[in-house]
Parts: structure tokens; C-alpha cells; sequence
């Protein structure tokens, strides 16, 4: 049984008339029996492995690195999509000059908590699977000495393996058990199902937990049988009866790996985690559409040659088949979580580490600019939209003292006094260019305090998708907040992955000295690969979201100001081009950079996305 299955029998119980009448069979509430649903937050891991921020983060550099590729073009990511449920929405997957292969691509999330790996199950653990696809020359093509030389003679990868697994050659080892570290951060373990289990009797509707009484019910769908407690898969193997079976030379599955009868044509179970979002279904991507899938369970398979016996007819009636694809496109999923992306996902499990970089990212010929062009052209409109009056206007300020909260979804919410949080942190130098979208830039030595150990303190949920900032409201310190020149307070946000990005810095101060006023005094944003409207200033409330919020310039001129804001040369705005900029104290343009220069770091983040047009 799949996914399909499922969902087929919780919808016709909880659409068709039926399920009136057997709403009395089942209870409502939690049960001692479903508790074996909870899934653990963290995956276990094993003991050569245990899970750091380092490890971690350098896991999730290769895994959206193309340059893994013989070809340089194709990540592990290209497979793995995290905008497609971290499959890719093929039917089957492409790999090596974009060759057309056999099966789908499994989608990585919750693997951590599988006890076998991959359509055939040839392997057993997250290491042992993590370099096949590289070495495999049909898909990444590899050549393994190739890469490792390559790795070690990077400056970037050295220190992050040296850190990662000190002492331990950048080999197959290594480079499998980072992949794995970060593979395991993909997680789904809170959806309305979850929160459920834990005790919010309003996580379900009545329907849903009808549903999942079927689903588990042996004289009803009997879905358990295969999708079992706690992941929904029994990483067993089954035959389904799809029509690929019936064509000469058909894949064998597990039979290729495990040569007895009952393994022919037989693939695992996938789990039901977030499977809403992993179309095309069945291991050779048959069912395009959900109606498609349907059907196929509705006949009881197509193929009945080494069908597995949990496969029987449904006998549904056209009417509760379109009720159940309905449930599909207009009623939440009771399933669907949306797993957690990388260091977010446990940054709270494992302390506030977010890995050490150089304080200069100067390139040559660059000079840092003077602490008079730094403090004397300001955007602040809070203040003025005139840059020269901005350093006159702030000296009313008073930044101190100043709190700083942090809550939505996160499982410790808190108020920080900047001055303790400055103590408490140590903060450090880092040398940043900055980029505004009107077209100057400078380069600013800031101190401050990486994001991600902010937010490691308050320990985000896995719903944390989002990161939004909240500038102070107060007319009579910001006088410009007192003409509607825009919607006040500001407001900007990030992904949760790049805000904890250890590139993302909250400033306290430039030059080493505390933030002037008119730079943002006396704790702001700044996020060197985006342009300057990113970075917020006089930031007084942190707050984590599910949904993307609609932020302040978004609202007022979206053709210029997109949600993320990254530099790039490739798209002109409103304004017009952005390819060329002016930086404060020289005479000549230079060349705007992709990223601001920061490409290296940060453009895995956004792997699959259109840098053409994204804004």
C-alpha cells in the first residue's frame, strides 16, 4: 500500500455517509495506543557521527553544491529539492547530462528515522547511501579523487571539514557522514496529526481523527499493515501492481537485492510524511495526478502478476472518488508538516555554534570606508529620506537600554537586554560589503553578533519557516515615523535559512566601537549578499513565522523591493539596472557582483530558484 491508500480511506470516511454511522466506533481523543505515533524530534544518529552545528552546516554545503557534479551542474539538491517536498517532481529522476533514469527520486525527508535506504533498500544507513549518487555514472559522475583533491585545496571546505571531523582525512568517510549529518535535519514531525498526539484537541477536526481511526483500523483500510507506526512506513517491501510490471524486462526491485519470490517487483514503503508535496507518486512516477493514484487502488493494481496480498479492490463509486481528490485540494492535510530545513530544524538541540569565519571578505583593490562616510550617509527614514541629515536627527535616540524580544514559533520565547546580550555573546569583527538598491555601496567593519546564535537560544520549531524583524515605534525619538512616508513600524524577514546563515550578523557596533544612532543603534540586521533594505535597523522584536509576511517596502514599491533582495547584476528593478554601482569615496563604477560578492557562501540557498528573475 501507498500513500494513495491512505488517504483514499480516510476521505471516504470522512466525506461519504458512512462515516455518521461509525463515528461511534472510534474515539475522539488521544489514546495510550497512539502514542506510538510520536515521532522523536531528533532522528538517532550513530556514535561516529553524533550530530554538531558544524557537521551540520557542512553537510548542508555539499548536499547544494553543483561542483559535487563531474559536469558541475548537478547537486544533490537537484534531486532533492526542498520546493518539492525534497524530491523533484519528476516522474522518474535525471542525472548526468540530464540522462532520463529508472525510478523516482525518493524524497529525503525523515529518512533520518528509517532503518533501510532507497527504492531496493541496498542500503542501510544515511552514511552508507550519502556518495552513491556521486559515484554512480549515471548520475553525478564523479570522480571521487577528483572531488576530494579538489575539497582539500579549497580554503572554504578545508576549515569546514577540519572543524567538522578535526584529526580525519576529507575522504568518502567524512564527506559521507556530513552529508548524512545534514540529511538527518530534514524533518516533519509537526503537523496538525502531531500536535494532536500531544494534546491540542483543536490540532484535528472530528473528520480527521475519523480518518486516522480508519486508517488504522484492520477490518477497515488496515493502512498500518504497511504504513506503521511512528514514520508510516514498515521500511518493508510490496508489489502494487503497477502496469510497469507487466512489460518485458520490468524493474524487480528489492528481488534485484533479495532474490526470493515475494520480492519481485517489490519497492519500499515510502513514508506519508509531507506526500502532498512529492507528486508524481509510485516509484516509477505512473500517477501524475492524485485522481490517477486513486483509480489505481480503487481497481486493486493494474498488474496482478507477484502482487503483494495486501493489494484487494476498494470498489469506490465515482462520486466518493472525486470526494477524496476534493479532500486532497481544499482541506488541509493532517499529514502534511512540511519538514524543517537543515541547522534550523536542531540548531536549539545543539547549543549556539555557528561555526568561525574570517572577519575580512574584502577582494582586491578594496579599502574599508571611513568611519565619517559610514556615520554621514544614512538611509534611516525613520529619521529623513535626506542620507546628510540622518547623523544630525538621531542624536535623540537614547538606545540604552533597549530590549529585544524573540517568540512565534519557537519553544522558549524571550525579552534579551541588548547591553547582557552583548556581554554574553562576545561579539566579533566581520568585514562586509554593503550594497544599496539606489546603487552605492561601502565596506563597513561591523561587530557584532551571528544570528544563528540567537536564535540556537530560543530553539526554533520545525514550523519556523520565517524570520521577521520589527523596527522601534516611537515619534518622538524618530521623527520621520510622524509623516506616513511608509506604513510604520518597518518590518523585513528572511527565510529561517538564512537567518541562520552564519554570514547573517545582528550588529552592535562598526569601527569597535558601539552602533552610532544613525547607523541602527543600538542592535540592527545585517545581510551582506542582500541589499542594504535587508539589513533593518533599531530592531526591538524578532518573531519567527509558518507564513512568508508581508514586510514594509514589498508593500510599497514591490518592482524594485522583492522578499529576498539578494544583489544581482542580472535584474534591473523599476530603477533600472543594478549591474554597476558607486561606492562611497571613489570616482570610478565598478562591477556589481552576484551576491554581493558572498556567491560561494550563500547561492546554494537558493538552489532551483530563477536568479534571472528572482527579486
Amino acid at each position: 500500500m501507498t500513500l494513495k491508500t491512505v488517504h483514499v480511506f480516510i476521505a471516504v470516511f470522512l466525506l461519504s455517509g458512512q462515516s455518521a454511522v461509525i463515528a461511534s466506533d472510534y474515539s475522539m481523543t488521544v489514546t495510550k495506543e497512539d502514542s506510538k505515533w510520536l515521532l522523536p524530534k531528533v532522528p538517532a544518529s550513530p556514535l561516529d557521527n553524533q550530530p554538531s552545528l558544524a557537521r551540520i552546516a557542512l553537510g548542508k554545503m555539499l548536499f547544494f553544491d553543483p561542483r559535487l557534479s563531474a559536469d558541475g551542474n548537478l547537486s544533490c539538491a537537484g534531486c532533492h529539492s526542498p520546493m518539492f517536498g525534497w524530491s523533484d517532481g519528476l516522474a522518474t529522476a535525471k542525472g548526468s547530462k540530464s540522462k532520463v533514469l529508472g525510478r523516482a527520486s525518493p524524497t529525503v525527508v525523515n529518512t533520518g528515522y528509517n532503518t533501510i535506504q532507497m527504492w531496493d533498500g541496498r542500503k542501510s544507513t544515511l552514511e552508507d547511501q550519502a556518495m552513491g549518487p556521486m559515484e554512480s555514472m549515471d548520475e553525478m559522475a564523479m570522480d571521487l579523487k577528483v572531488l576530494f583533491a579538489w575539497l582539500d585545496s579549497t580554503p572554504g571546505y578545508k576549515a569546514a571539514f577540519a572543524k567538522a571531523y578535526p584529526g580525519e582525512a576529507i575522504d568518502h568517510k567524512t564527506l559521507s557522514k556530513a552529508l548524512a549529518a545534514f540529511e538527518r535535519t530534514v524533518v516533519s514531525n509537526e503537523a496538525p496529526f502531531d500536535r494532536w498526539l500531544r494534546g491540542d484537541r483543536n490540532a484535528m477536526t472530528s473528520q480527521q481523527i475519523r480518518g486516522f481511526r480508519v486508517f488504522s483500523d484492520p477490518g477497515k483500510a488496515n493502512c498500518v499493515a504497511c504504513h506503521q507506526a511512528p514514520n508510516f512506513t514498515d521500511n518493508g517491501f510490496h508489489n502494487i501492481g503497477l502496469a510497469t510490471h507487466d512489460l518485458p524486462n520490468p524493474d524487480m526491485g528489492r528481488y534485484l537485492i533479495k532474490p526470493v519470490a515475494s520480492m519481485k517487483g517489490a519497492f519500499k514503503t515510502p513514508t506519508l510524511r509531507d506526500v502532498t508535496l512529492t507528486a508524481p507518486y509510485f516509484h516509477d512516477g505512473s500517477a501524475k495526478k492524485l485522481v490517477e493514484a486513486i483509480d489505481h487502488y480503487n481497481r486493486g493494481g493494474v498488474s496482478s502478476k507477484d502482487l503483494s496480498r495486501e493489494i484487494k479492490p476498494l470498489n469506490l463509486t465515482p462520486v466518493e472518488v472525486a470526494d477524496i481528490e476534493a479532500v486532497y485540494r481544499q482541506r488541509r492535510r493532517f499529514l502534511n508538516g512540511a519538514a524543517a530545513f537543515g541547522l534550523a530544524a536542531i540548531a536549539g538541540h545543539l547549543g549556539a555554534d555557528c561555526g568561525d569565519l574570517p572577519k575580512s571578505t574584502l577582494l582586491a583593490g578594496e579599502r574599508l570606508n571611513t568611519l565619517a562616510e559610514i556615520t554621514h550617509y544614512n538611509n534611516f527614514y525613520e529619521y529623513s529620506p535626506d542620507k546628510r541629515a540622518v547623523a544630525t536627527l538621531a542624536q535623540n535616540l537614547a538606545p540604552h537600554p533597549w530590549a529585544l524580544s524573540i517568540g512565534g514559533e519557537v519553544e522558549q520565547p524571550k525579552t534579551f537586554d541588548v547591553d547582557q546580550l552583548i556581554r554574553e555573546h562576545h561579539p566579533q569583527e566581520r568585514i562586509y560589503r554593503l550594497r544599496c538598491i539606489e546603487g552605492w555601496s561601502m565596506v563597513i567593519p561591523w561587530v557584532g553578533i551571528p544570528l544563528c546564535e540567537i536564535l540556537g537560544r530560543i530553539k526554533p520549531t520545525s514550523r519556523a519557516r520565517f524570520v521577521e524583524f520589527v523596527t522601534l515605534q516611537d515619534p518622538s525619538r524618530f521623527y520621520g515615523q510622524r509623516r506616513p512616508t511608509l506604513p510604520w513600524p518597518y518590518t523585513e524577514a528572511l527565510t529561517i535559512a538564512e537567518a541562520m546563515h552564519p554570514l547573517t550578523l545582528l550588529a552592535t557596533g562598526l569601527y569597535g566601537k558601539p552602533l552610532p544612532n544613525q547607523n541602527g543603534a543600538p542592535i540592527r540586521l545585517v545581510v551582506p549578499w542582500k541589499y542594504g533594505y535587508k539589513s533593518i535597523k533599531s530592531v526591538v522584536a524578532i518573531r519567527l513565522r509558518e507564513r512568508q509576511p508581508l514586510t514594509t517596502w514589498p508593500q510599497v514599491a514591490p518592482k524594485d523591493y522583492g522578499f529576498y533582495g539578494n544583489v544581482n547584476p542580472r535584474v534591473a528593478g523599476a530603477r533600472g539596472t543594478q549591474s554597476r554601482e558607486t561606492r562611497i569615496g571613489e570616482l570610478q563604477k565598478r562591477e556589481t557582483l552576484l551576491f554581493n560578492g558572498y556567491a560561494d557562501q550563500v547561492a546554494h540557498l537558493y538552489a532551483g530558484l530563477d536568479l534571472n528573475t528572482l527579486i
